[in-house]
């Protein structure tokens, strides 16, 4: 709705501007202004162009010329920087879940086959420790002959038991390795991304500008509405010079953010690149 409006008020003073061009200013009452303009102001500001000489009425058609020209790509630098920010936004939250990922898939499978490798052995193990168990007991009751029966078995047991020892470990290693590699994927793409976070300041500080600019149209807004109900020319001619001036300040701030969402987009690019 207020894009609406916006683009109503270009409409408006392009017609105003045409007018206003016109040798003899033929129709006042259908001149308009700046931005939030009545109809009345507008009719008085476009009688008191009609009623300027030459050189200030030239003066006033170039500053409503510039403020319409300014007004205009205030709206498509507005449009241009909402539509980047929100693919940035998009790609960013996509990119962030795929690095979330890195490695994900793996680290699931190697740590699967570490689970079934223990619980595959585990009853090797278990029947190794009883055997030890069990030659201990043998000892206490001082069984030589059960000591040395066990004691074969569980030499037996035991190369088995330390290649299921290897095996598992060779298992915990390659998903250890995994996990690492993972992690400095994830930090790697994070790096190239934080240098999106000085040019996000940047962009804050220009939207903490271009909101003081704004704030101050205020003033010379009502400064000009005033010179044209007092039928003051210069007066009406130096606060739309203000408001050409803030004009332009705002839209040059909408440019530089749309170069900083633009260094955005590329660090983006660069980041989505490194992905494994």
């Amino acid at each position: 709705m207020w894009c609406l409006k916006r683009k109503e008020g270009v409409k408006v003073r392009l017609a105003a501007l045409f007018l206003m061009l016109l040798p003899a200013f033929a129709a006042p009452a259908e001149l308009s202004a700046a931005v939030n303009l009545t109809p009345t102001v507008e009719a008085a500001f476009g009688g008191l162009a009609s009623e300027a000489d030459p050189a200030m009425r030239a003066t006033m058609g170039k500053l409503m010329s510039d403020l319409t020209v300014l007004d205009a790509q205030d709206l498509q630098w507005e449009d241009k920087v909402k539509n980047l920010q929100f693919r940035n936004e998009e790609a960013l939250g996509i990119l962030y879940k795929q690095i979330n990922r890195i490695g994900a898939d793996n680290v699931q499978k190697l740590e699967a086959e570490v689970k079934q490798a223990k619980a595959r052995y585990k009853p090797l193990f278990d029947y190794y420790a009883s055997l030890n168990r069990q030659m201990t007991a043998a000892r206490r009751i001082g069984s030589k002959q059960a000591v040395s029966l066990l004691r074969a078995q569980a030499d037996g047991v035991r190369i088995s038991t330390q290649l299921a020892r290897l095996d598992i470990r060779n298992k915990e290693d390659r998903l250890r390795a995994a996990k690492d590699a993972a992690a400095k994927s994830k930090a790697r793409i994070r790096g190239t991304l934080a240098a999106a976070d000085p040019l996000k300041v940047r962009l804050k500080a220009d939207r903490s500008a271009i909101a003081r600019h704004k704030r101050s149209l205020s003033d010379p807004l009502d400064s000009f509405k005033r010179a044209v109900k007092k039928k003051d020319a210069a007066g009406a001619t130096a606060a739309l010079s203000e408001l050409v001036t803030l004009s332009r300040q705002i839209v040059e701030r909408k440019q530089a953010s749309y170069d900083l969402e633009s260094r955005i987009s590329t660090v983006i690019q660069q980041a989505k690149g490194q992905l494994p």
